[in-house]
């Protein structure tokens, strides 16, 4: 991601345990200046996060102060696996804001989570995109992901498209809901 990210923050119980993070905190730490710091945390660190927006914020107003004509910096917040961290749950957190202001300070958050009732409903109401993997039960299905796109779809046709876009082994579902209408692909190919 460093063509189109400055830096990277990684908010993870495992990302000094899963191996799949292992690339990431090698290439980010060897592309470490002293103007952009990529960070690693193990547990979700609100006050790390308000640092990084903070950060961010201040960056950004330089910039435009500035009527500097190079691009803004771009800072990627990857959040993963936090659903019994209670940051997912509440509507007044740094995590919200990345949400509704993200996108004026240059801020990219993704959040990877098991159980999508688990993030606030003003995260998820702001989502650029969503990955839909095979679920595990069928409440999480119909209550979580086909309601919260029912208003595109009805949920019969978005049932099918997720059983179209899940039966395969590790295949999944994107649905891109900044382009209008929203669009759906089996993995990133049709």
């Amino acid at each position: 991601y460093k063509p189109c990210c400055s830096e990277i923050h990684v908010f993870s119980h495992s990302v000094f345990i899963d191996s799949a993070f292992e690339s990431v905190v090698k290439f980010a730490k060897t592309h470490d200046t002293d103007e952009f710091k990529s960070t690693f945390h193990e547990s979700f660190d609100e006050p790390a996060l308000l640092a990084i927006i903070a950060k961010q914020r201040d960056r950004i107003k330089e910039l435009k102060l500035n009527k500097s004509k190079k691009p803004l910096p771009q800072c990627l917040i990857l959040l993963d696996d936090l659903a019994d961290s209670g940051a997912m749950h509440t509507t007044v957190s740094a995590l919200t804001s990345c949400y509704v202001r993200g996108r004026h300070l240059g801020l990219s958050t993704w959040l990877s989570t098991q159980k999508l009732s688990a993030i606030s409903p003003i995260c998820r109401s702001n989502f650029a995109f969503i990955l839909i993997w095979g679920l595990r039960n069928r409440k999480e299905l119909y209550d979580g992901v086909l309601h919260e796109l029912s208003n595109i779809h009805p949920i019969e046709i978005l049932h099918e498209m997720y059983k179209m876009g899940t039966e395969e082994p590790h295949s999944f579902l994107f649905v891109n809901l900044r382009k209008s209408p929203p669009e759906f692909w089996i993995r990133f190919e049709e």
